[in-house]
C-alpha cells in the first residue's frame, strides 16, 4: 500500500482531562497491569453488557465517520477512515479460512460484532469500568458550532440515585482525526481507570500481511519506553512513571491514548 497511508490515525488521541478532586490527587508508586489510561493500578475489569436503552450517534467530517453509543457512559462502535479502503467484513467471509475482506470499503479500524470479539469488549472505547455497573440509564445531548468547526457529544451519566458525572466528547468538524474525551466524574471514590478495551483492527486480509514488529507500546514522563511484539507477548506492560501516551497498531496506522493532563 502506499506509503501515505502511514499516518497517525489520532481517533483514540483522548485529551482526558480530569478535575483535581476527582482524578490528580497524589497517586501511590504501583505497576500497571495493561497499557491504559491509569489513575491507581486497575481493578479485574468488571464485563458485562448494559441492559439501558442504546442511542446511536453519528458523528462525521472530511476525513473519518463514527458512531457512538451512549452504553458504558459513550464509547465508538465504529470508526471509519473515508479516504482509505480495505477492511474486514463479516458479510464477505470467503469458504477459505472463513475471513470475510472487502477491498473496496471504506478502512475500519473498531472491532464489530461478527468480528470474533467477545461482545463484552465492544462498548468500552473507551470506558470508565468500576463505574459502568452504577449506570442505569445515560443521556445524550449533541451539538455543532459551525463557526467555530467543532462538534461535540454530551453523556449524562445516570444513577437510581443521582447524576454520576459527565462525558464529553470533542472533536473537528473539518479534517481533524483528534477525539477529545473529558470525564467529570461528581464522586470519584475509588479512584477510576479510563480503559480502551477494543484494540485497534487489522488492516490487512491476513495476519501475516499485517504482522509488524511491534503491536502495543507506551511512552513515560521519566523517558522509559517499551513495546510488546506481536504472536511473541502476551503479558502486560508495567510503566517505570506518569504516562505520555499509550497506543496500539495494525501496519498501517497507530492509534494512541494521550492524557490531557496528569497520567
Amino acid at each position: 500500500m502506499d506509503t501515505k497511508r502511514i499516518f497517525l490515525a489520532a481517533f483514540l488521541i483522548m485529551g482526558v482531562w480530569f478535575f483535581w478532586q476527582s482524578f490528580f490527587a497524589p497517586q501511590p508508586e504501583s505497576p500497571y497491569n495493561s497499557p491504559v489510561l491509569p489513575v491507581s493500578k486497575p481493578s479485574p475489569a468488571k464485563l458485562f453488557i448494559p441492559d439501558y436503552e442504546e442511542i446511536k450517534t453519528t458523528i462525521e467530517n472530511n476525513v473519518f465517520r463514527a458512531i457512538l453509543t451512549n452504553k458504558n457512559g459513550g464509547s465508538f462502535v465504529e470508526y471509519e477512515l473515508l479516504n482509505h479502503r480495505g477492511s474486514y467484513d463479516a458479510g464477505s467471509k470467503k469458504p477459505w479460512g472463513n475471513i470475510g475482506f472487502d477491498s473496496s470499503g471504506t478502512t475500519s479500524l473498531i472491532y464489530k460484532k461478527g468480528d470474533g470479539l467477545n461482545e463484552k469488549y465492544l462498548n468500552c472505547n473507551p470506558c470508565i469500568q468500576d463505574l459502568n455497573e452504577r449506570i442505569t440509564s445515560v443521556g445524550v445531548l449533541e451539538n455543532k458550532d459551525v463557526s467555530l468547526g467543532v462538534g461535540s457529544v454530551v453523556y449524562i451519566l445516570l444513577s437510581e440515585e443521582d447524576t454520576l458525572g459527565t462525558h464529553k466528547i470533542t472533536y473537528s468538524l473539518n479534517d481533524g482525526y483528534a477525539i477529545n474525551h473529558q470525564y467529570k466524574i461528581e464522586n470519584s471514590s475509588p479512584e477510576y481507570t479510563v480503559t480502551w478495551r477494543n484494540g485497534i483492527r487489522p488492516a490487512e486480509r491476513y495476519y501475516w500481511l499485517d504482522d509488524q514488529y511491534s503491536y502495543a507500546m507506551y511512552a513515560n514522563k521519566n523517558g522509559d519506553s517499551d513495546y510488546l511484539t506481536g504472536n511473541k507477548n502476551t503479558q502486560s506492560l508495567s510503566s517505570s512513571g506518569d504516562l505520555d501516551w499509550v497506543g496500539v497498531r495494525n501496519l498501517f496506522f497507530v492509534a494512541t491514548l494521550v492524557p490531557g493532563g496528569g497520567s
